[in-house]
């Protein structure tokens, strides 16, 4: 048996990168999400992988809130919810992250949640 190591910032947000929630939420719920960044004051969807591994800020959705916002807000039902240690266990979870391997942690966070540990 396996479980997810979660580490986390200082702020107590998970670092799992943009690819692993993507594939979670399709996989878990058949339902995308979206990504948006601020650039110039507004917030811009970001679609494309390799821009999305460098995000240094991200917003995650699940409506597509157009190409560009200005803005959105904190308490927005449509917002992601973030995948907390109460998923350790998860087992989809667990598989997203030995097929990504270091992928699996944003890039541009320090933390790393990419650790697998036998039971």
């Amino acid at each position: 048996m396996k479980k997810v190591i979660f580490d986390i910032s200082p702020l107590g947000s998970f670092q799992f990168s943009c690819e692993t929630y993507m594939m979670y939420y399709r996989e878990k719920y058949g339902q995308d999400i979206f990504f948006y960044t601020r650039k110039n004051g507004k917030y811009v969807k970001v679609e494309d992988l390799e821009e999305l591994r460098h995000l240094k800020s991200r917003v995650m959705v699940s409506v597509d809130l157009g190409s560009e916002v200005d803005f959105i807000a904190h308490d927005l039902d449509a917002r992601v919810k973030p995948l907390t240690e109460e998923l350790e266990d998860d087992e989809l979870l667990i598989n997203i992250v030995e097929r990504l391997g270091d992928k699996a942690s944003w890039k541009n966070s320090k933390m790393r949640v990419v650790e697998l540990q036998e039971c």
